[in-house]
């Protein structure tokens, strides 16, 4: 039977299948989530990654490689019922509905114990499937659900997008043979998780521009996101027979989704046979979007291919074997912030996700080449980036880039000053206000400090300088002055430097270059 039933993978699938292994969800071991996916077993494997059973052994084998982790418990998981009877839908056929019922709550059981889940933190994706809607998204933080006992909680909100900040509970979906996208990414509120399902009706509906709009919202920044999609029937395997339209005129938004378009008469009417590639369809819209190809893990594997070694319910059934409902579960990971935070003046979330770091090269006094790490504003990364690569272009000498929150410096201005760095984000408020400065938001950021002081005009007619000892020569190597080439670069593109301000402003800052994004 698995012989008649065998596909070869497509070549867009084989191509998606090298680039996973250098996505970032198989290469950051500090990802967001984590995938667990549940599915019955017949036929023969063919992804190349971790298929598990219930072998103690195995399945501590694949927690310690954190990778992709499938653990096969060949049981239904379905506790759906018939509305109008209260008979289980779904389970082996010598069983009575209660013992349906029971098997696929130990099958949950199982499945949960196998990956350490508490089923009671499990929130149930309760899809919507109105795909003459937009989009219905649930907050899941919002969402009264609770946890009931005997099952994981469904969630009461209908949706096929849900959400949520808080990474201590657990997204689930079951039955989960249609593809679903799981994107988590920094926004203005901290780090979110999303789930979106993904019926080949709702690709076909331009649904992806919905999703879109959903992370405009929500303020998703995109670079920040690990993006992975579950797997579902391809082409090959997903026919669909006799439909009373041509789905290429119904659906003009869905170019990719059908494949293989025929029409036929059927007593008079004309009809259409076509295959649904819904995996790959939506793997190219998350592209449309903004995603890159790193930052996208699609499991391959189609599940309506018997010869692919995990099934869903659409294909056993189709093979009329008993169903087995497939269950996915996301377990969530608290990911720290690359920045760093100091400890008696936190950074408030809505500024920290704001901030991102920046790897330079530089020329040091020695001539020598070096490399360090300056955190800044989002808004102005291209820009520094840009200073520092005109820089080591001309030579110019960089004592050392640093972040403040280097442990020789812990935010501490002086010993930044002091030690002659070039850094810029240090959260600070500007002094009797409760307004950030602009190093504060990483606007701003110094170079050589101690070669390019800041003078404090004070009121006696006297100049104090900082750091203490230090001069202003601008002759020197290291130093800035009006004419030289890298302020005049950085105005160009709209920068304030802090050497041009006046006796009449108070200070003279030659270090220090910044911009204000609300004069744009």
């Amino acid at each position: 039977m698995t012989e008649q039933f065998t596909t070869k993978e497509p070549q867009r699938y084989e191509d998606i299948t090298v680039k996973n292994a250098e996505s970032l969800y198989m290469t950051d071991v500090h990802r967001p989530f984590d995938v667990y996916m549940s599915f019955a077993s017949i036929g023969d494997e063919r992804t190349m990654y971790n298929k598990f059973n219930d072998d103690p052994e195995i399945v501590e084998a694949g927690k310690a490689a954190n990778r992709l982790v499938r653990f096969v418990i060949g049981g239904n998981t379905s506790t759906a019922v018939n509305k109008e009877t209260g008979e289980a839908l779904y389970g082996p056929k010598e069983f009575s509905s209660d013992e349906k019922l029971a098997d696929a709550r130990a099958n949950m059981r199982k499945f949960e114990n196998s990956v350490e889940i508490d089923q009671a933190k499990v929130l149930i994706l309760n899809p919507d499937r109105d795909y003459t809607t937009p989009l219905q998204v649930v907050n899941v933080d919002k969402d009264p659900a609770r946890y009931q006992g005997a099952e994981a909680a469904k969630l009461d909100g209908m949706g096929d997008m849900i959400f949520t900040y808080d990474p201590n509970v657990v997204l689930g979906v079951r039955p989960a043979d249609c593809p679903l996208v799981i994107v988590s990414a920094e926004t203005p509120k901290g780090r979110i998780y999303i789930m979106t399902h993904f019926a080949w009706q709702g690709a076909a509906t331009n649904q992806i521009k919905d999703m879109e709009h959903e992370f405009d919202i929500l303020g998703v920044d995109l670079s920040t996101a690990t993006v992975y999609v579950t797997p579902g029937g391809q082409a090959e395997s997903f026919p669909f027979e006799n439909a009373p339209y041509d789905p290429d005129e119904k659906y003009p938004y869905a170019e990719g989704l059908f494949q293989d378009v025929a029409a036929h008469s059927d007593s008079g009417e004309t009809k259409y046979n076509f295959k649904i590639d819904t995996p790959h369809f939506v793997y190219q819209q998350l592209l449309s979007i903004g995603f890159t190809e790193e930052q996208i893990f699609l499991d391959t594997t189609d599940t309506t291919s018997p010869s692919a070694g995990t099934s869903s319910h659409s294909r056993s059934s189709r093979l009329d074997d008993d169903n087995g409902r497939d269950y996915v579960l996301v377990k969530l990971n608290k990911v720290e912030s690359p920045i760093g935070s100091n400890p008696n003046k936190p950074t408030p979330p809505e500024i920290e996700w704001q901030i991102t770091p920046l790897e330079v090269e530089y020329i040091d006094f020695n001539g020598e080449k070096q490399q360090g790490t300056i955190e800044v504003n989002r808004d102005v990364y291209d820009d520094v980036k840009e200073f520092f690569a005109s820089a080591l272009e001309l030579g110019f000498p960089i004592e050392k880039v640093v972040r403040s929150s280097d442990s020789d410096y812990a935010w501490d201005d002086d010993k930044l000053m002091a030690a002659n760095t070039s850094s810029s984000f240090n959260y600070r408020l500007i002094k009797g206000t409760d307004t950030p400065s602009l190093h504060g938001l990483g606007l701003a950021f110094d170079v050589n400090t101690r070669l390019n002081p800041y003078v404090r005009y004070n009121d006696d007619g006297t100049e104090s300088i900082d750091p203490q000892g230090a001069a202003y020569e601008p002759d020197e190597l290291g130093v800035l002055t009006a004419d030289h080439p890298l302020v005049l670069f950085m105005k160009v593109r709209g920068w304030e430097w802090g050497g041009d301000w006046t006796k009449e402003s108070g200070r003279t800052d030659y270090q220090h270059f910044q911009k204000s994004l609300k004069a744009e």
